[in-house]
């Protein structure tokens, strides 16, 4: 039997915890909150998990596939919280095979998003997520407007790849966790919101130190050097569920 099998034979676990929230929303602040006290992670096995997103999307793998390699991933993770924004494409799985599951959903204000992602999309280029970031975004491409030829220079997606892909990923965890399932928390309440996340997902009263990490300081902002009422529009127009998810 393999060792990690041997190994979770003896413990339990006191909570079963997803973060699914997008990337640059604040899910890796959380996973360091939360190792605090109990078995966290952010974004483990990336290649093995980008890619079962990948094919899922792609409908070249069946949905009993999926399941079973969520499983076999589960148990060789044995976490307690997981905080892994591609595992939002396969949060319906999740809550179908773990009903005593819970979810963080973490989200953002839309233009504080886009200009945090254009920037660490520019800045920084993890070759294990290159496959993931080329497809997650050009499945939502259409080429580039003439007033954000700086992201074609800058080897960008369009605003419209980026926000349509923002969105797809919380209509689909809004339609499919169910609603006593999942807090939602916006990334500028997260310090805040910690005591309620954490009766939420019940682990008691925990003293836990707010963390922020995965910050990225730099000079050039992206979305800056575009027109602001392009980028108005394009936000208005693909982001409109987050002013009705907190009217």
């Amino acid at each position: 039997m393999p060792i990690n099998r041997i190994r979770n034979l003896f413990r339990d676990r006191q909570c079963h915890v997803y973060c699914v929230g997008a990337a640059k929303t604040g899910t890796t602040s959380i996973s360091h909150v939360y190792s605090q006290c109990i078995r966290a992670a952010h974004e483990p096995e990336v290649t093995q998990t980008t890619n079962l997103v990948i094919e899922f999307l792609q409908n070249s793998i069946s949905e009993n596939v999926v399941r079973k390699e969520l499983q076999k991933r589960d148990k060789r993770l044995f976490l307690e919280l997981e905080s892994s924004h591609p595992l939002g494409y396969l949060a319906p799985f999740l809550t179908d095979l773990y009903p005593e599951a819970r979810f963080v959903v973490t989200v953002r204000e839309p233009k504080s998003w886009l200009k945090s992602r254009l920037n660490y999309h520019h800045y920084k280029s993890p070759p294990e997520w290159k496959k993931y970031r080329d497809y997650i975004w050009s499945r939502h491409f259409n080429g580039f407007a003439k007033e954000e030829k700086i992201l074609e220079e800058h080897g960008l997606f369009s605003l419209e790849a980026y926000l349509k892909q923002y969105a797809e990923q919380y209509e689909i965890l809004f339609s499919k966790i169910p609603s006593d399932k999942c807090i939602i928390v916006k990334t500028s309440e997260i310090d805040e919101k910690i005591p309620a996340i954490t009766e939420f997902i019940g682990i008691g009263d925990k003293n836990l130190s707010p963390v922020w990490t995965n910050k990225l300081e730099k000079e050039k902002d992206i979305l800056s050097l575009i027109e602001s009422d392009f980028v108005s529009e394009k936000i208005s127009h693909h982001c409109a569920f987050y002013k009705k998810l907190f009217e």
